[in-house]
């Protein structure tokens, strides 16, 4: 067990909660249903203020809400308010409960809610021109970009990668040319640049890249956008990188500047993407003068869920710093099992028992619980969460076997993976034909013949996006149609929301991540990624692979994980769980090519035995013939 308190960070030393504005609300109907924290929060007066929200204390809701009070209680237009998330299915959410909250087309006019990439790349389609490319540029994504450089260059695809990293690394910590020191990354840099302008491409980072260089050398376009904004409102500003923290500091200079940010140091993930938790004590030192709010309320979590996964942040021993959960609760559940295809069953087979579909020999099974299924009612109110995707083939395997089934979401969305990666490439380079590398890339991965090439225009003439991909998955994938049938299924209905705006479909596909492709309304259990839970909740979750060497992750010795962020990762799955909650772990399994026998996560000690309950799972033994719930 972990003993002692744990220091407090220093943001958590800085905050007092300001002071209680919560009779000053006018008639904005929303505001009704805030607590008094949330009001205070939402009724700052003015300057820049940071509030901080933890898990399932109604962040979004109340962000919204301030949006919703500068417009209709302090008249402030719609077009003087940028309000900035990470994901586009978090940007859409906003808007969705905001056109709720203010009901009526004119209201929310020229109101921009959007994500740092797509907010970049409205900025690159602007001023192309003064960056040397077409209205039409492209966006080369992280593994066009390895691929790219390993062509260019003439090098391995491990040395590509490293190459690209560093370029990478430049772009997000906004290096100017000029500021790098290393002559050869100097050097390739520059080429690759060149090639970039030459293709009419940008690759992601440019998004945030380029307008900040645009910035630094024509003021006259950095006043453009100065001018225009009088409130900008940064949600997740825990997870932002330097690139976007300077961006914001362009957008909004002075100390006493309107801006308002809304984060959780403690949910703070994504180091490996150049994100820093330090630009959230960054913010306070910036501006001094700042309000700070802090939201207590779970509505999402049980007090037994919040104490538990309070320990493996460092706040987790200062009761004042806690979370207020909605209930008690029930116990943790602390599985473990024999090899990782045994921890693969034990999840099929709870799941399996806890919404009904109990198999003949099941009854007597250590691992039927009945009243486990009060608050659960569909399949994706499950979701099982592992930390990296090579986790996943055991549980697919297990879920399939059981005919239960499931959607996989990962840190790289579906439309990625092939063949629909090659689809979405058609339809790019239909709308860009300037675009050389992926003509070479297409007619080199044999997607398309060469010959057919210049007809690839035609395809996206006066038709709405679906039909364009219709036409493409006809054309030229009539072979796959059957193999590939959910995935083309898939994507056909992300197209419908866009009409004819292919464009927009095409911006939508190349700033997505994972995240976005996560659909709700499935009638299926969820698999993913830990890093892909954020900000999601389920009734039911199983965090699987709790052991050394996963969580922490350190399966190899070149890759060092920072022990705090991975800490924040479980705390993150974990309060993923509205109700139910199941931490799972192997003595012996099989992953990236190795066999190991793992202790149990150290993190695990830091729990309370009173709010554990243990259970061994059964050996995994295969069975030839088995009852199906669902086939």
């Amino acid at each position: 067990m972990l003993k002692g308190k744990m220091p407090r960070s220093p943001f958590h030393k800085m905050l007092e909660i300001a002071e209680d504005k919560s009779e000053k609300y006018g008639k904005l109907a929303a505001l009704e249903k805030l607590n008094r924290e949330q009001k205070q929060a939402v009724l700052h007066d003015k300057g820049p203020a940071a509030v901080i929200a933890g898990p399932g204390t109604g962040k979004t809701h109340t962000l919204c809400c301030r949006i919703a009070y500068l417009i209709q209680e302090q008249g402030v237009p719609p077009e003087k308010i940028l309000a900035v998330t990470f994901t586009n299915k978090a940007a859409q959410e906003m808007r969705k409960r905001l056109e709720e909250m203010l009901p009526g087309k004119t209201k929310l006019s020229g109101l921009s809610v959007s994500t740092f990439h797509a907010f970049g790349y409205r900025i690159l389609k602007k001023h192309s021109e003064h960056l040397g490319r077409s209205k039409h540029f492209s966006i080369l994504d992280d593994e066009e970009r390895i691929i790219l450089i390993r062509d260019l260059f003439g090098l391995k695809q491990k040395n590509a990668a490293t190459t690209a990293k560093s370029i990478k690394d430049i772009k997000q910590s906004f290096k100017l040319p000029g500021e790098i020191n290393d002559v050869h990354i100097f050097s390739l840099f520059e080429s690759y640049e060149d090639k970039l302008k030459e293709s009419d491409l940008f690759d992601l980072d440019d998004c945030l890249y380029r307008p900040l260089f645009l910035f630094s050398q024509t003021p006259s376009v950095l006043s453009l956008y100065k001018n225009r904004y009088c409130h900008v409102l940064v949600d997740e500003f825990q997870d932002i990188n330097s690139a976007q923290y300077q961006m914001i500091k362009k957008l909004m200079p002075e100390q006493d500047a309107s801006l308002y940010i809304i984060g959780d140091p403690d949910q703070a993930i994504y180091g490996f993407r150049g994100s820093d938790v330090r630009f959230m004590t960054d913010f306070l030192k910036d501006h001094p003068t700042a309000s700070l709010y802090k939201l207590k309320q779970s509505f999402r979590c049980s007090d037994l869920i919040l104490r538990a996964s309070g320990k493996m942040i460092n706040n987790a021993a200062h009761e004042e710093d806690m979370l207020i959960g909605l209930h008690r609760g029930v116990k943790i559940n602390l599985a473990e099992n024999t090899t990782d295809k045994s921890e693969a069953e034990f999840v099929a087979r709870k799941i399996e028992d806890i919404i009904g579909g109990l198999r003949f020999f099941s009854m007597d099974s250590d691992i039927s619980e009945g009243n486990e299924k009060e608050d659960i009612n569909s399949l994706s109110d499950f979701a099982v969460l592992c930390r990296i995707k090579e986790q996943m083939k055991a549980i697919e395997k297990a879920l399939n076997d059981h005919s239960i089934p499931f959607q996989k979401v990962g840190e790289t969305p579906f439309f990625r993976e092939e063949p629909i990666r090659s689809v979405i490439d058609i339809l790019r380079f239909s709308l860009n034909q300037e675009n050389l590398f992926l003509k070479q890339s297409l007619i080199k991965r044999k997607v398309i013949k060469a010959k057919n090439i210049s007809s690839l225009p035609d395809i996206t003439k006066n038709k709405s996006t679906t039909k364009s991909v219709q036409t493409i998955i006809d054309r030229f994938f009539f072979r796959q149609k059957e193999e590939a049938e959910d995935s083309f299924k898939r994507l056909l209905n992300m197209t419908e929301k866009f009409g004819e705006n292919t464009e927009e479909f095409m911006k939508y596909i190349s700033l997505g991540s994972g995240a976005d492709t996560y659909d709700p309304s499935l009638e299926c259990v969820t698999l993913m990624t830990l890093h892909a839970a954020k900000g999601l909740e389920f009734p039911c979750v199983f965090i699987t692979g709790c052991e050394e060497g996963i969580l922490p992750y350190s399966l190899f010795p070149s890759h060092k994980s920072d022990i705090k962020e991975e800490r924040r990762l479980l705390y993150v799955g974990m309060t993923r769980a509205e109700k139910y909650l199941y931490l799972t772990y192997a003595k012996k399994r099989y992953i990236q090519g190795k066999h190991m026998e793992p202790r149990r996560s150290r993190f695990l000690d830091a729990i309370e035995e009173e709010l554990i309950k243990k259970i061994h799972s059964k050996p995994f033994q295969e069975k030839n013939s088995q009852m199906k719930l669902f086939s």
